[in-house]
């Protein structure tokens, strides 16, 4: 059987350069100034890709948060917050009840709205002020790769815009064939990973903002805990969980460097499996793993690696990646249905 999560991780490869290439008119969006402000709900990869592009919409103020808290928010009276205001709803698929709420909501009190997306149903102006098609609508399986990587690009175009800053990733996506190849390659020398309990991250603090996606990756797929802290924050007790069945996962500067490899030889005399991820030529030699993180677009550069180790490593211990777990789950709890638009636009219970 093919393996349908390798195929939408080599997708990215080539569609991630067309989704660039297809520029949006700056004429299609509001000009926005001093006292303006952006506001960005989406849940899961979603929720991810917004806090790893976060940076690049300076100097306009971004708040980010789960469509779920954001109407917890406003729903103990706090005010609206629409004058001078873009809200921008991210859902691949269209399915997340709370973030469709969020964007009706918002749009029907005056802000300007904008709707990413991959569900061609809902890419129109009955939906939001300005729709982005993400481009990867056939990524159906559970855990997202080229879903994620397609926000990110879209969100670097959407502040560009806003910005009037150009952000070429340009750079970076020429790299990752290559990136896939020297992570593949990593796994296959070190296939005791996918034994592994749990695994730990631990980053220097200028790659924090794409941590939670490359976390989410490995405990999406290989379906075992995974935790992500800041490199200092982790000498303050997720230490204490070094030994055998652990393995343990640095991605640092070349200022930090020393300091992680420090913190892995120790965890490596615990008994841990330790990779140290840094900055350089590419290169998978040995133990550690190296890779050139462009200053525009290493988001895509790092959650490459995490997407490759984490569906190469569930294969190894015999777990299928597109096999979704407890699809039942989201329509029992009521966060996701497969509405149809029009219950969208016409049912307030949504």
């Amino acid at each position: 059987m093919d393996n349908q999560m390798n195929h939408f991780i080599d997708a990215q490869l080539t569609r991630l350069k067309d989704i660039f290439l297809d520029t949006p008119e700056p004429s299609d969006l509001p000009v926005i100034a001093n006292g303006w402000q952006i506001q960005i709900v989406g849940s899961g990869s979603s929720l991810n890709a917004a806090k790893a592009v976060r940076k690049y919409f300076k100097p306009w103020p971004v708040d980010i948060s789960t469509p779920e808290l954001f109407l917890v928010h406003h729903g103990q009276g706090q005010p609206l917050l629409t004058t001078n205001t873009i809200f921008v709803a991210i859902s691949q698929t269209a399915s997340s009840i709370a973030t469709m709420t969020t964007l009706k909501m918002m749009r029907m009190a005056g802000a300007y709205t904008i709707f990413i997306t991959a569900n061609e149903a809902f890419e129109n102006t009955d939906t939001a002020d300005y729709c982005m098609d993400l481009m990867a609508g056939e990524e159906l399986i559970g855990p997202k790769s080229l879903g994620y990587t397609a926000t990110v690009v879209r969100l670097m175009q959407l502040a560009s815009l806003l910005t009037g800053k150009a952000t070429d990733p340009t750079s970076a996506l020429a790299t990752l064939p290559a990136i896939k190849r020297a992570a593949t390659h990593w796994v296959k020398n070190h296939q005791d990973w996918s034994k592994l309990d749990f695994i730990t991250i631990a980053a220097s603090e200028q790659f924090m903002d794409s941590v939670d996606e490359c976390t989410l990756k490995l405990l999406e797929v290989r379906r075992k805990p995974a935790m992500a802290y800041e490199l200092g924050e982790f000498t303050h007790g997720p230490h204490r969980l070094m030994g055998e069945g652990t393995g343990h996962i640095f991605i640092v500067n070349e200022q930090d460097l020393a300091f992680a490899e420090r913190i892995a030889g120790f965890a490596k005399k615990m008994g841990s499996r330790t990779v140290v991820i840094r900055a350089g030529e590419l290169a998978a030699q040995g133990e550690g793993l190296t890779i050139p993180l462009f200053q525009s677009g290493y988001e895509l550069q790092l959650v490459l690696v995490f997407q490759v180790l984490a569906n190469e490593l569930a294969a190894t211990a015999g777990i299928d990646a597109d096999e979704k777990v407890f699809p039942e789950f989201f329509s029992f709890v009521g966060t996701k249905t497969d509405f149809k638009k029009e219950a969208v636009t016409n049912d307030d219970s949504h």
